[in-house]
C-alpha cells in the first residue's frame, strides 16, 4: 500500500502587500512499485521500493492596487530505492530535478487584463540525451504563456468576456516527464524517445454569461 510522510517547515512575512515565504520540506513515501520483465539478472515481476523528497522553496509575491506579481524557486531532490539495486544506496527518481523557477503577473486597466507566466525547470537528471556532435546533455524546460482578455456587457443582463491566449510563446521544444516512453530494441540497451509537449499555441474564445 501507497503511504507517505511529509516534514515542512518555514516562516512567512506579509505586510503592504508584499509576501515573502521560505519552506524547507522532506518527504518519504514507501509502497512504490516497479515492474521488471525480460531481466536476464532478475526475476520478472512486481518490486516494492520507497522514495524521498527534500530541499526548499521560495515564494515572493507582490499584490499593487489590481495588479499581482509573484515569483518562486525550488531547490530539491527526489531520490528511490528498490531491493533490487546491486548496492544499499538510493538513486535519483526519474522525475528528480534540481531546480524549477516560476513567474506570473497579472495587470488590469479598466476592462483588459493582461497575464504572463513562465516555467522553468532544469530537466530530469536520469534522461540524458546527445546532440549530432555527440554531447551528452540535459534538456531544460522552458515555457512563456501570454494571454490578454477583455470583459464587456452587450446589455444589462448580458457580460462577455473575449480573449487571446498564446501557449509557449518562444516554442520551446520541451518535454515532460510523461512524455518519455521506453521501446524495447533487438540490443540489451532499451532506447528512450518523446514526444514534444504543448507547441506554440494561439487560441481566441469568447464568453457569454446570461
Amino acid at each position: 500500500m501507497l503511504s507517505g510522510e511529509n516534514w515542512v517547515s518555514g516562516i512567512s512575512y506579509n505586510k503592504k502587500g508584499l509576501t515573502a515565504n521560505v519552506e524547507a520540506f522532506y518527504k518519504t513515501t514507501s509502497g512504490l512499485s516497479r515492474y521488471i520483465d525480460d531481466s536476464q539478472v532478475l526475476q520478472s515481476g512486481f518490486y516494492a521500493g520507497k522514495a524521498r523528497s527534500y530541499g526548499v522553496d521560495f515564494f515572493l509575491k507582490k499584490e499593487y492596487k489590481k495588479h499581482l506579481a509573484w515569483i518562486s524557486y525550488t531547490l530539491g531532490k527526489t531520490e528511490e530505492h528498490f531491493p533490487f539495486y546491486i548496492r544499499d544506496y538510493y538513486r535519483p527518481a526519474p522525475q528528480d530535478q534540481r531546480h524549477e523557477l516560476k513567474f506570473a503577473g497579472v495587470a488590469n486597466y479598466k476592462s483588459f487584463y493582461l497575464s504572463v507566466n513562465y516555467v522553468y525547470g532544469s530537466g530530469f537528471e536520469r534522461f540524458v540525451f546527445e546532440n549530432t556532435d555527440g554531447v551528452e546533455y540535459i534538456p531544460a524546460y522552458n515555457r512563456l504563456d501570454i494571454a490578454v482578455i477583455y470583459n464587456f456587457k452587450p446589455g444589462k443582463v448580458i457580460k462577455s468576456q473575449i480573449g487571446l491566449s498564446v501557449l509557449n510563446v518562444l516554442n520551446s521544444e520541451n518535454i515532460k516527464l510523461a512524455n518519455i516512453r521506453r521501446i524495447a530494441t533487438d540490443t540489451e540497451n532499451p532506447l528512450d524517445v518523446n514526444t514534444e509537449a504543448v507547441p506554440f499555441t494561439p487560441t481566441l474564445f469568447l464568453k457569454v454569461i446570461f
